[in-house]
């Protein structure tokens, strides 16, 4: 077994302009730990080969890469337009070659009934999965 550390767990601090990507890697790597979860919305304004350089040179493992999209939308355009932030984050994955990517897909709203949104979900998902297969994501 082995132990890895995501960047959600400091989500307030990163937040909060308390930390950053390069200094969540330090930590990491002076704790011990052998691997990393970075999701993309801490990642901003680092580019992705000094991100890819990072990690390899701290000697990390990046076994998840975490795209946060929001499928749980009343409105076509913008549940489509999540679709295609989710084959964004996919496509940023496979660069990064980061092996597994984990999709956060938004949160249940009060407009809309619960089985609907889990029904949006499941249709993102399938969408993006379809996306990840045919550029060779599994």
């Amino acid at each position: 077994m082995k132990i890895s550390v995501m960047t959600y767990a400091f989500g307030r601090a990163f937040g909060r302009k308390e930390m950053d990507v390069a200094a969540f890697l330090q930590m990491c790597a002076a704790c011990g730990v052998e691997g990393v979860e970075l999701g993309g919305v801490h990642l901003h304004g680092t580019p992705d080969g000094e991100i890819r350089r990072m990690v390899d040179d701290l000697g990390l493992a990046w076994p998840v890469y975490i795209g946060s999209v929001d499928f749980v939308v009343d409105d076509r355009t913008r549940f489509l337009r999540a679709v295609d932030a989710a084959k964004a984050e996919i496509e940023r994955a496979r660069r990064l070659e980061v092996p597994i990517v984990m999709l956060t897909t938004g949160s249940p709203k009060p407009e809309i009934e619960e089985a609907r949104g889990r029904a949006l979900i499941a249709e993102g998902l399938r969408l993006a999965s379809e996306f990840g297969a045919r550029i060779g994501v599994r």
